[in-house]
């Protein structure tokens, strides 16, 4: 592509559809070797996959009760079959309760770069089981959804953990597990204890705080007031979490900064100083493949915008841009797809997803 759309905002929509171009105003000159129908189709891209219409029906809208993720906490428990053990941990003291349980317990109330005893959380309770605990510490239905998050994705919800969180309310979680439930089973953890947090109002994303920008996540799985207050939808919001979650799995695998990744791009760096800063400067190949127009920022972006559409686009993305869709398949997802023919939502409790051993070795080299 010979040609870039800029935004004021990062993270606002893409409204144009290409029903809607006036084509008349059309002229070759701006445009050389592209077609009437080659504009129409790039000016008909959103700025994010997630914008697309499509991923309202290609979502599995997973949705459990307190009770059911209390029942899921107790069955996973079950399985992990280890000895019961009594312990004192932040004050409370557990009597035959299971290790597993009061270690994740500890990271819910233990601060992030924790060193000095004063800084330690203590708590008064009579509550003897970890549940009771969360329960009481977090609320009766946000403590089974923090406890479950940590026990089945490795994230850290606790607001007591990170610097300047504050605690989830029931519908703002039930959204985040709405994004975490549509994702392979066993896709995460990748990392024990990652932060996922919601930062207390007011505050926003240092790197854009003074650009006037939205940015209601980051890639470090921290949710800001923009998510809340400026996303429109829910789907709108669980999008900017599979796209932050694509960041962070990409990382993880070594998959957003490969060779072979920013081929299929023809992506180009070149860096300089500019006010004692390093910049890095991305070009692409004219004729790569894109589903969103942010996703033509660099590859790390162009990365996270694939996987969304991987995941919720996926019939059109398998069409489109063949050779991202067969990178993602054989080198993320390992083999799982979201296509219609697939069925994904009907037979999600049958997938299981595996990392290879490849995986497991890119997860310990230098990046």
């Amino acid at each position: 592509m010979k040609f870039f759309l800029a935004f004021t905002s990062m993270m606002m929509s893409l409204s144009i559809f290409a029903q809607d171009i006036d084509c008349s105003s059309y002229n070759p000159k701006f445009y050389p070797n592209k077609s009437l129908d080659d504009i129409e189709k790039v000016l008909s891209r959103y700025e994010h996959v997630g914008r697309y219409p499509v991923v309202g029906k290609t979502t599995c809208r997973i949705k459990y009760s307190t009770k059911d993720y209390e029942a899921k906490i107790a069955r996973k428990d079950k399985e992990a079959g280890s000895a019961k053990v009594s312990v004192e941990s932040h004050g409370i003291k557990f009597k035959n309760e299971s290790p597993e349980l009061i270690k994740i317990f500890e990271k819910l109330t233990t601060k992030e770069n924790f060193i000095v005893s004063d800084d330690e959380h203590n708590f008064t309770s009579k509550c003897d089981k970890v549940l009771c605990a969360v329960k009481e510490i977090f609320g009766d239905d946000v403590g089974p959804r923090i406890l479950y998050i940590h026990q089945e994705y490795g994230l850290n919800a606790s607001y007591l953990s990170f610097r300047d969180a504050d605690n989830w309310q029931k519908d703002e979680l039930d959204l985040m597990l709405w994004g975490l439930e549509d994702l392979p089973r066993g896709m995460l953890p990748l990392e024990d204890n990652r932060s996922f947090v919601k930062m207390q109002k007011g505050m926003t994303y240092k790197m854009y705080s003074g650009s006037g920008g939205c940015v209601g996540a980051n890639a470090e799985l921290r949710f800001f007031d923009c998510l809340w207050n400026n996303f429109g939808s829910d789907l709108n919001r669980m999008a900017v979490l599979a796209h932050e979650v694509a960041h962070f799995v990409g990382h993880k695998l070594n998959a957003d900064n490969s060779s072979e990744w920013e081929d299929l791009s023809g992506w180009e760096s070149e860096m300089s100083f500019e006010n004692y800063d390093l910049k890095t400067e991305w070009s692409k190949s004219e004729d790569a493949c894109f589903f969103s127009t942010y996703g033509q920022t660099n590859p790390a972006e162009d990365f996270a915008e694939a996987f969304v559409a991987y995941r919720y686009v996926a019939d059109e993305y398998k069409k489109e841009c063949p050779e991202k869709y067969q990178y993602l398949r054989d080198k993320v997802f390992n083999g799982i797809e979201f296509t219609k023919d697939k069925k994904y939502c009907e037979k999600r409790d049958q997938v299981k997803f595996e990392l290879t051993r490849s995986q497991k070795i890119q997860m310990f080299l230098p990046f």
